[in-house]
């Protein structure tokens, strides 16, 4: 949808339900604490990386891809891992300027879908070679 350029805007309606017996469900992006649900704290990540236009990209089933650039030349690549294990990708990014040679990589992991405190932390630095750049295993339930 952030796709469209007739899209300039989108909202997470809801950001915990008053109504449920379950404090941060899958649905919350706040617990009734206000604290950040890991739903919250993927729309977190999204909003702190996230530049000004989206790029292109391909994706297997396995492993989601979204990009977007900015001001700067700044380039944020979001990978999502759709599987219950970690799966290993290699990310190629065509048309790269020749001033792009690292990056750096974070990455939350938790014990699995249902997993209440998973860990946001920067995992790697990213070295990028010619016009590819490759960032190793992405992990999804095991930390």
């Amino acid at each position: 949808m952030l796709q469209c350029r007739e899209v300039y805007f989108s909202q997470f309606w809801n950001t915990h339900n008053i109504y449920s017996q379950v404090d941060g469900g899958v649905f919350d992006a706040l617990k009734r604490d206000n604290t950040l649900t890991p739903v919250g704290r993927a729309l977190w990540i999204w909003n702190q990386f996230l530049r000004d236009e989206m790029v292109a990209t391909t994706s297997s089933s396995s492993v989601r891809c979204f990009a977007s650039h900015g001001v700067g030349r700044q380039l944020a690549v979001f990978l999502v891992n759709k599987e219950t294990t970690a799966q290993r990708v290699k990310v190629v990014l065509k048309q790269l300027p020749s001033r792009f040679n690292r990056g750096v990589a974070w990455a939350m992991r938790g014990e699995g879908p249902a997993d209440q405190h998973p860990v946001w932390e920067q995992s790697v630095q990213v070295e990028v070679q010619k016009e590819r750049c490759s960032v190793g295993s992405i992990r999804s339930p095991s930390r």
